[in-house]
């Protein structure tokens, strides 16, 4: 996998802004819905309500401004049928900015964009795992599990945005 786990991102989107407590998603059956059912159920573990609106092509917005009234932050993650182009992506990012509704993202591209935070994978790390999968397959060893999300990451913490919507985050996760 090239993006993180979900549970990890949950567990620092909690970390850095403690008062956020249901996080909207949008998702596809086809391509993310496997993975929204087990972020639901992970993220209730550690105290975050997720709530999700399942789309499909072309009726991304009027989906997402359902969740808007329920939801103090959007989790906007990778789907083809959510991003389908740059166009999608602004006016999702627009309409959350115009609710104040902070977006937290997978890639770092999105903090320029408007995003107030962005969990990314850590491309080094990546390398380094994967030189770890193919000592491991050259070395005829059993190989217990099919998928690893990356180990590293890099937070980008667009304070602009936070300031602008007044969010509360913990000083101790700037460190």
């Amino acid at each position: 996998s090239n993006e993180l786990h979900a549970v990890m991102q949950l567990m620092l989107f909690r970390y850095i802004f403690p008062d956020v407590h249901k996080v909207g998603v949008l998702y596809s059956e086809k391509y993310t819905g496997q993975w929204y059912k087990k972020a639901k159920d992970d993220a209730e573990e550690i105290g975050i309500g997720i709530i999700g609106q399942a789309v499909s092509e072309k009726n991304s917005i009027p989906a997402l401004n359902k969740l808007l009234a329920d939801i103090n932050a959007f989790w906007l993650i990778s789907d083809p049928e959510i991003i389908s182009g740059k166009k999608d992506l602004l006016e999702i990012l627009k309409v959350c900015n115009t609710r104040k509704i902070p977006v937290f993202s997978y890639h770092e591209a999105f903090a320029e964009l408007g995003a107030a935070l962005t969990i990314s994978a850590d491309d080094y790390t990546i390398g380094r795992q994967s030189a770890g999968i193919v000592a491991e397959v050259l070395s005829d060893s059993k190989i217990d599990e099919k998928v690893q999300f990356p180990a590293g990451s890099h937070i980008i913490m667009n304070l602009r945005k936070v300031k602008e919507f007044g969010l509360q985050y913990s000083e101790d996760a700037l460190g």
